[in-house]
């Protein structure tokens, strides 16, 4: 259980920094603050906000210290008693996002380049995070 967490921890932690860089200006994977709005969020006229890219990064490092609280590689006792409930949440929530990512009506919201890249790489991603915070849900109710 503790390299499914480290394991999801580093993946987490890798998505929250690319959220900083972002929220910081940076435009990677893309050449322009318009090519990334339409690689990264698929619709909209400007790309959200530093604060908006903060708030995610600090959600991601969140989600991944309850990973990592879970197996008791980190020792929080006062958060201890909601772990098991924040696995559950996190599990959801990514699994929803995963699974209605390849819905038709979603696709129809956001831009073809999202879409490509939707598909391939934000939605599986989606669902195996999930899976991951889904098993250590269920190893840590048992």
């Amino acid at each position: 259980m503790i390299f499914i967490a480290l394991i999801t921890f580093i993946c987490v932690l890798f998505l929250a920094v690319i959220h900083i860089y972002w929220g910081l200006g940076g435009n990677w994977p893309a050449k322009s603050r318009t090519e990334l709005l339409d690689i990264v969020v698929g619709s909209g006229e400007s790309f959200p906000s530093a604060f908006a890219c903060y708030v995610i990064a600090l959600a991601l490092v969140s989600a991944g210290i309850i990973a990592l609280i879970s197996v008791r590689f980190i020792s929080l006792p006062m958060l201890e008693p909601y772990i098991s409930w924040g696995l559950a949440v996190i599990s959801f929530v990514l699994g929803m996002r995963g699974i209605i990512g390849y819905l038709p009506s979603f696709e129809k919201i956001a831009t073809d380049r999202f879409n490509y890249y939707n598909k391939r790489f934000y939605n599986p991603l989606c669902i195996i995070l999930s899976i991951c915070y889904l098993i250590l849900y269920l190893n840590k109710i048992h």
